[in-house]
């Protein structure tokens, strides 16, 4: 689109945004509803392969962007012996570090420490919201998430595809949320809400900023090219 409407693109990017989270917690619940018995109500058993569950769906999706690309096709063969950029090294590199860091960090137990900040973060969301969401939840995932449709209408295709991966941690730690079944229901709820809206107002920011940014980037092309 040469001069997208900023309110129709907020409309289409709230309107995917929550049949993503109606959808992800439809199944939430079900999960929940199928792990309500007494045995890990009591948390005598707890929900095994949590960072499993948190990679699986990442791979899942890069599969069907790559299929997508492809045409349905694999072209790994084709892929292979195509010559290796530099930003191809920077952003496999990128992505390794951040799945070791996202898989540690998933879970009960990581190897890496809490940040001294992100420690703050924690205990002021626990003051005032009661039900604190998970960081990756509000701070990386649904921004992601939002910051993908827009660059989806604003038809960006560069880093899309990395972006659209990082946004599904937002439906995933939604899911893992309610897959802790030990914890009170309305805890969970209230924690699902939280993350929500505090996540959907940090990528509001975002992609309002991106927007204006993207215009006036594509003014001054179309400025040059005259």
């Amino acid at each position: 689109k040469n001069n997208p409407s900023f309110i129709q693109m907020i409309k289409e990017v709230l309107s995917g945004f929550f049949r993503i989270i109606l959808i992800t917690l439809s199944g939430a619940l079900l999960i929940a509803a199928l792990l309500s018995n007494n045995k890990f109500m009591l948390g005598i058993e707890q929900f095994s392969g949590i960072k499993v569950s948190y990679l699986v769906p990442l791979l899942l999706v890069l599969a069907i962007m790559w299929l997508k690309v492809n045409k349905g096709k694999l072209m790994i063969l084709e892929n292979i012996k195509k010559p290796i950029l530099i930003e191809h090294v920077i952003i496999m590199v990128f992505f390794a570090v951040f799945l070791v860091i996202y898989i540690s960090r998933s879970g009960n137990f990581s190897f890496l420490p809490v940040l001294s900040i992100e420690e703050k973060i924690r205990i002021f969301l626990e003051k005032t919201l009661i039900a604190r969401p998970r960081n990756k939840e509000f701070l990386i995932g649904y921004p992601a998430l939002l910051l993908a449709m827009s660059m989806n209408y604003l038809k960006i295709k560069e880093f899309k595809i990395p972006i659209i991966i990082i946004g599904t941690i937002g439906p995933v730690t939604l899911i893992n949320t309610f897959c802790h079944i030990h914890t009170p229901f309305l805890f969970s709820m209230l924690r699902t809400f939280n993350g929500t809206w505090l996540g959907l107002v940090l990528g509001l920011i975002i992609i309002i900023v991106f927007y204006y940014l993207v215009k006036i980037f594509r003014k001054k092309i179309n400025y040059e090219k005259v």
